[in-house]
């Protein structure tokens, strides 16, 4: 009996940690996902898009919205007139730092050749995962 019950034991903790590991599969899958469509918003000039998968950004004053706006258009102007501008950017990978934070890995790429690496923090509000 006591064997049985051991066996049982074993095989819900198995059953648990492969359960976890798919939930981790998930969350990795859906902060890339963030990552990725966050960034082809802003390849297509669409920063409002983009703004709009901030943490918190719906419940701003609309003044703040568009201070937000204008500051990211006048850092993508900089972007441009520096590096010719935005061409691509790929998400290399993920970090997953607990239930609610993480970061994406992005590698982007400007029109010069240039390419730079960052790491774009979010965080799950609500069920979803926005960038902060």
């Amino acid at each position: 009996m006591m064997r049985k019950v051991a066996c049982l034991l074993i095989a819900s903790l198995v059953l648990t940690a492969c359960l976890d590991d798919r939930s981790d599969d998930r969350t990795s899958t859906e902060v890339q996902r963030l990552a990725r469509e966050g960034f082809e918003l802003l390849l297509a000039g669409d920063v409002d898009g983009w703004l709009s998968r901030m943490d918190g950004y719906d419940s701003l004053p609309e003044s703040y919205r568009r201070q937000l706006r204008d500051a990211m258009l006048m850092h993508m102007d900089k972007e441009r007139r520096l590096h010719g501008g935005l061409t691509a950017a790929v998400v290399v990978g993920d970090s997953i730092l607990d239930s609610i934070n993480a970061e994406a890995f992005v590698e982007l790429q400007y029109a010069d050749s240039v390419r730079e690496r960052i790491h774009l923090p979010v965080v799950k509000r609500h069920g979803n995962w926005k960038i902060k």
